[in-house]
């Protein structure tokens, strides 16, 4: 690997803007500089850079906005196991920046997980930073990528009641107001598919459509956002609900909202997720 700090007769804006190209290398060590100089009244940056054996180039903005969502990645993670949304290594989380993914490993108990065990793909697939195997269900992550330009950040849990739900095969219907503004309708079951299968991310990303939650057959649930803060929050959220529903049938007939409710809700969730 290269280090090298290159000074550019251009802004410091296209040093931000440096993006590195896809590359399969395993693993970058972090190196990097960022200095100064004065010439003739005007400011001329140097930007650092990394350059790979596998030609991997990244700008000191973009090792530092990867560095920042490793470290969200990670609390988020070590959150969801504290909220018992799953056990062990089950269920993955990844957020998204720019053309990289930045992803949990695959087979790593959230308990011991560690900043250096988190792993960066690039939008193929390919590990570019990491010396762990990305998550399983990394096609998955991928799918919904592509097909959301509104979501940066993907929280898969294998929560009770929810992978009850998934197992029952049964959407979730609007029978809480808290349902439609976060979800933006009831949340659908997909189609079942082998973990890990590119199958199972196009099933995923049929019923989720524009939503912001989905069922997974016989797995699990997912739940997409902004942030990772609100895909996690979300999660909570799709896990109280569906415990409410599975406790009202064992009672009884869950009721619905009234139709024009959850009409009313649906508008309140395109407002919301926009804003």
């Amino acid at each position: 690997m290269e280090v090298g700090v290159f000074p550019l007769d251009v802004s410091y804006e296209a040093c931000q803007e440096t993006s590195p190209p896809p590359s399969k290398a395993r693993k970058v060590k972090r190196k990097w500089s960022i200095g100064k100089k004065h010439s003739n009244l005007m400011s001329v940056y140097t930007c650092a850079v990394e350059i790979t054996g596998n030609g991997v180039v990244f700008s000191t903005r973009m090792i530092l906005m990867l560095d920042d969502e490793k470290k969200k990645l990670l609390e988020t993670c070590k959150k969801m196991d504290e909220l018992d949304l799953v056990i062990g290594s089950s269920g993955n989380v990844s957020t998204k920046t720019g053309d990289h993914v930045v992803i949990t490993p695959t087979s790593i108990l959230y308990a011991e997980m560690v900043l250096d065990d988190v792993v960066i793909v690039n939008s193929d697939g390919e590990v570019v930073e990491g010396n762990r195997s990305p998550s399983i269900e990394l096609p998955m992550h991928l799918e919904i990528y592509r097909s959301r330009d509104d979501v940066s950040a993907v929280v898969h849990t294998h929560s009770i009641y929810a992978s009850a739900m998934a197992v029952l095969r049964e959407p979730l219907p609007p029978i809480i107001d808290e349902v439609i503004p976060k979800t933006g309708g009831d949340v659908r079951v997909s189609e079942y598919a082998m973990p890990g299968s590119n199958e199972l991310g196009e099933n995923v990303v049929k019923v989720l459509d524009r939503r912001s939650a989905a069922l997974i057959a016989n797995h699990g649930a997912v739940c997409v956002g902004k942030t990772l803060k609100g895909a996690l929050r979300l999660a909570v959220m799709l896990e109280r609900a569906c415990k409410i529903y599975m406790l009202a049938k064992q009672a009884g007939e869950p009721h619905t909202l009234p139709e024009d409710v959850v009409e009313d809700e649906k508008d309140l969730w395109e407002f919301m997720k926009d804003h």
